[in-house]
């Protein structure tokens, strides 16, 4: 899963070819909205809804009874709201989280400029609801890791 921003092909051009020479079946999906190329601007909580039809798709591609979800930043915050909330445990076996936003992130000081600018929150939410989510202290970040993590049924690297 991509992260904020970005794209399958802009997430995993590199990667999956790698991970397929290495015996992997590789499937990307873009989700959380789109902005012609750039997508994973939508509610993080909506977002995490969309891994569960794609992971029907390819247990029924593959066969296999549970499949493992690779996530760079957004996209490795995204599945563990999946995992916990949504009952994903029961189809999926690893997460394995590239740099993720886990614990909220800065935006490389957007986070504090939101915060001090009346209205910023609200402003940047309008913009890329996402962001908001990822912005380290907010409600969303703190109920993901409450009350702890990751989720026991799943496997996390």
């Amino acid at each position: 899963m991509h992260g904020t921003f970005e794209n399958r092909y802009a997430d995993w051009a590199g990667l999956a070819p790698e991970l397929k020479r290495q015996g992997h079946c590789v499937y990307a999906l873009d989700y959380g909205g789109v902005v012609g190329p750039v997508t994973g601007l939508g509610d993080i909580r909506d977002s995490a809804r969309e891994p569960a039809a794609f992971v029907e798709r390819v247990r029924a591609a593959t066969g296999a009874a549970k499949v493992d979800l690779v996530g760079h930043s957004q996209g490795g915050m995204t599945p563990r709201h999946h995992l916990k909330n949504l009952g994903g445990t029961t189809k999926v076996d690893k997460l394995v989280a590239l740099s993720p936003t886990n614990h909220g992130t800065g935006l490389l000081g957007l986070g504090t400029m939101t915060r001090v600018v009346p209205l910023g929150d609200e402003f940047l939410g309008l913009l890329c609801t996402a962001c908001s989510r990822q912005i380290t202290g907010s409600g969303f970040v703190t109920a993901l890791n409450s009350p702890g993590e990751p989720h026991p049924a799943s496997r996390t690297r």
